[in-house]
């Protein structure tokens, strides 16, 4: 039953990041679309990562969906764009790629202008809308995370072990 949940609400996921998505807009992301000033206040804020069918804001504060009130139709709206203060910070790119569980806690401000994070990797002649940017200095990958694995035959998903569960790293 619990699994039925899981597929219902995943599929109702992304019926609403289709419905959102603006597939109007194309064009390269340029300087002027980076945000510069950030706000003084230092946030904690955990997020998981949306495979949006578009470019678009693709990190949830879980926030939303610990309010069982919230409609996973509103989240275009509530995504985020994260930045990591240096490279060393970066996400790689399989941690985008896992399942809906997975938790990222960070810790940084919000830029004061909505942007499009210069981390962003643009996957489609589309320009993303701009949005909120956390730049984050530091990070901890919060357990479950999966991720795919391309190193079996056929492509499949695991989950990060227990002694591994949890990576922090500080700017």
């Amino acid at each position: 039953m619990k699994r039925q949940l899981k597929y219902i609400f995943f599929i109702h996921f992304i019926i609403g990041s289709l419905i959102s998505c603006d597939f109007n807009s194309e064009g390269r992301i340029t300087k002027e679309d980076y945000p510069d000033n950030l706000k003084k206040r230092i946030d904690t804020i955990k997020v998981t990562y949306v495979a949006w069918a578009c470019a678009c804001a693709n990190w949830l504060p879980t926030e939303f969906l610990e309010d069982p009130n919230y409609s996973s139709t509103d989240n275009a709206d509530d995504c985020i764009y994260i930045e990591a203060s240096n490279e060393k910070l970066k996400l790689p790119e399989e941690f985008e790629l896992g399942g809906y569980n997975n938790r990222i806690r960070l810790i940084g401000s919000y830029y004061k202008e909505k942007g499009i994070s210069r981390d962003y990797i643009q996957p489609t002649s589309q320009k993303p809308e701009k949005g909120k940017v956390f730049r984050y200095t530091e990070i901890e990958i919060i357990k479950p995370y999966t991720i795919w694995d391309f190193t079996t035959e056929e492509p499949t998903t695991r989950t990060i072990e227990k002694g591994k569960k949890t990576k922090f790293y500080k700017d």
